[in-house]
């Protein structure tokens, strides 16, 4: 099987959309740029598409690797046969292949290794065919200086069977059948945590705890991981023994008598001693990336839906890092987020300076003609936007932003390079204000990972995470697009086929010549030809420059279509932008969309028709309960207002403006059956929820959104 057939198999895609997409990926092409300019191509593959097709992709030649290096290790110990090349290169399964590959894998010495050396071989072989009749007189001929005894003979000999057993494919596959459709996941408190004074109450729902381990959510299993790596719980996954012991002699064992009762005995030491260990680390490996994988997409997702909030385009704002004791850390930002001016004030306990305060905060919004304010949300938060609700003029719209990974933001290289004369407390300010006027554009500058949104991020495969969150950042900034003139460098390098040197050098040649003008500049840029600029120049916008176009996601190798276009509409290109009634006449215009491709057609009349608009929406200031102060002061059945903070697979957290977050589970979020949250939330969403149940030692509050 090639790659492709693979591919198919494994995808069910239309056969022509895969090899068109195979090649693409091949000749170096990105996946954003396929799924907007090579539609036509790959016949309307979506970008979720596009990916499955690199994932197995890249599954399959890892297992041609794979392949490869095993076949020259067996050949190089002079053990490779024709039949099993042909069953090793045939194989499309990884754990059949290992399999195949168990009995030359080891050159340590083993039970069964030293058993042959002492020439106990043919004795295994006369158990294994039954052809002993009276075992003293099959054992006899063993018995030299090495081999003392009868029963050191045959504890050899069973030693040499046992491992026979352990290494054939299908007594492996069995088992590992059993485990995947039978085995418990059992958990039990460590011996002696609770005499080490460990605390044990954040994993007391795990303690004696089991469940069938194709039935246990990803979440559960990542948690009880952790707990173990704690050192707090000690967890083991396995199937009924001696049903499996069983099974497995039931399958093998054809022998009667002495022979058969020696074969079993064989069996269940080869289960219990090789079999069961590595099955057993195997599938506990495996339900590990399958929970991995389940965490990695719920942080994605989270992440997409960050990164894609709506935003406060070309407005000035006030940002309020808040604090305490040491007070609330303010910055104004003009309206493309360049620092202005930076104070602290103290409104909060213990200084109380709340008239002084508020003479300044109204100072600034008049002088600065300010009508957004930003307040992370982090302590003193919620007071901070009580008292400026209350107190500050002009009636600014107050927004509630998150600060997770501000702080990491703060002391970064980035941080430094951007401000390296400011003090590092006024950073995170800056970077809150920043994420209120365009979140993509300032949590594109903080590692993924430390965003905070998801579950178990620390637990999970870091490669794996931090793949799939290139992948999100990756694709959402190339559907917004970045603004050539104005974008940072730490925006610029995920834009398609841009990279960070590439990025730099063009920041360099814009502080060096001035703003671009056309796209095409771009070919004058160090570092990028041809192949650069087909993949880039689409996402790139360029507003008031020569060609109206350059503002769109129109690519400029389509520009002699759209000409066409405007020469059959019977008007100039630049009149034809936003003129719905020539692009309605164009719709119908079947020639010309045969003679363009359906897909590319659609998508240039789309974008005629509103080019370069905005796809993320506008920002809207969040709803939070002002009746409560903290979790005393909630009560079961009180309805509130918060908003979502994180997602997981199993209900979201919403920031009731407290100390601690509630959360929805699943089954409170709506009266149907969903399969996910992102059914029915999205982060930073605005929602009305009720308390559902508290519990104040362990500052847990469950909320509901039924029954509103």
């Amino acid at each position: 099987m090639n790659s492709f057939q693979y591919v198919e198999d494994k995808t069910h895609l239309k056969p022509k959309g895969i090899r068109a997409a195979i090649n693409l990926l091949s000749d170096g092409a990105s996946i954003p740029f396929i799924a907007r300019y090579r539609k036509d191509m790959t016949q309307g593959l979506s970008e979720t598409e596009l990916q499955s097709v690199k994932e197995h992709l890249t599954v399959f030649e890892q297992l041609n690797d794979r392949k490869e290096y095993i076949l020259q290790v067996i050949e190089e110990k002079g053990q490779l046969t024709g039949d099993l090349r042909r069953k090793i290169e045939s194989t499309l399964d990884k754990n059949v292949l290992e399999d195949l590959y168990q009995p030359y894998k080891s050159s340590r010495k083993t039970r069964a290794s030293i058993a042959e050396e002492k020439g106990l071989a043919p004795l295994a072989e006369l158990i294994w065919t039954g052809k002993v009749k009276r075992l003293q007189d099959s054992v006899r001929p063993f018995l030299d200086e090495k081999v003392n005894s009868q029963e050191e003979a045959i504890q050899g000999a069973k030693d040499i069977l046992a491992e026979k057993i352990s290494n054939r494919v299908d007594v492996r596959s069995s088992v590992r059948d059993q485990f995947y459709r039978y085995a418990q996941v059992e958990v039990k408190a460590k011996s002696g945590v609770e005499n080490e004074g460990k605390d044990l109450a954040k994993y007391r729902d795990y303690i004696d705890y089991s469940e069938r381990v194709d039935r246990i959510p990803s979440h559960r299993f990542l948690a009880i991981q952790r707990g173990a790596n704690e050192k707090v719980l000690r967890f083991t996954i396995r199937p009924d023994d001696e049903k499996t012991i069983w099974f497995i002699n039931n399958r093998i064992n054809t022998n009667s008598g002495i022979c058969g009762k020696l074969i079993f005995e064989t069996v269940e030491d080869s289960y219990k001693r090789l079999i069961r260990p590595s099955i057993e680390n195997q599938v506990i490996a495996e339900v590990k990336e399958k929970s991995d994988r389940a965490a990695v997409e719920i942080f994605s997702k989270n992440l997409e839906q960050l990164l894609m909030a709506p935003v406060l385009l070309e407005k000035a704002v006030l940002a309020m890092d808040p604090g305490f004791k040491n007070g609330c850390k303010c910055v104004v930002l003009d309206s493309k987020g360049n620092l202005r001016d930076q104070f602290i004030i103290y409104p909060m306990p213990p200084q109380n300076q709340k008239s002084v305060s508020l003479e300044k905060v109204n100072t600034v919004l008049k002088e600065f003609t300010i009508e957004n304010i930003a307040v992370g949300n982090g302590t003193a938060g919620k007071e901070i936007i009580q008292w400026l609700k209350g107190e500050v003029s002009g009636q600014p719209a107050i927004h509630y932003v998150s600060e997770s990974g501000a702080s990491i933001y703060s002391a970064s290289a980035v941080a430094v390079e951007e401000f390296p004369h400011l003090d590092i407390s006024y950073r995170g300010a800056v970077s809150i204000g920043r994420r209120l006027q365009d979140p993509l554009s300032e949590l594109v500058k903080i590692d993924p990972q430390s965003i905070g949104v998801g579950q178990y991020q620390h637990d999970v495969d870091q490669k794996m995470l931090k793949g799939k969150l290139d992948e999100v950042v990756v694709s959402c900034v190339n559907r917004v697009g970045v603004d050539l003139n104005f974008a940072s460098k730490y925006l610029l390098r995920y834009v398609s086929g841009l990279s960070e040197r590439l990025s730099e050098n063009i920041v360099k040649a814009r502080e060096k010549g001035g703003s671009f003008h056309d796209r095409s500049e771009l070919l004058s840029v160090d570092g990028v030809g041809d192949k650069t600029y087909e993949q880039c120049a689409g996402f790139l916008r360029i507003y008031n420059g020569h060609n109206p176009l350059d503002a769109s996601s129109i690519h400029p190798e389509q520009y002699n279509l759209v000409a066409k276009m405007s020469d059959v509409a019977g008007c100039s290109v630049r009149d034809l932008l936003q003129n719905e009634k020539r692009i309605g006449q164009l719709r119908g215009d079947k020639l010309l969309e045969k003679e363009i491709g359906k897909y590319a057609f659609d998508d240039i009349l789309k974008e005629l028709a509103r080019p370069g608009r905005n796809i993320r929406g506008e920002v809207e200031p969040p709803a939070l309960s002002d009746q409560i102060h903290s979790i005393d002061d909630l009560a079961e059945g009180m309805s509130l207002e918060g908003v979502v903070t994180n997602i997981t697979k199993f209900g979201a957290f919403v920031d009731l403006g407290i100390k601690e977050n509630g959360l929805i589970h699943i089954s409170q979020m709506s009266s149907r059956f969903i399969k996910s949250p992102h059914e029915v939330v999205n982060l930073g969403q605005n929602v009305k929820v009720k308390v559902h149940g508290i519990d104040r030692e362990r500052g847990r509050i469950q909320l509901s959104m039924n029954n509103l």
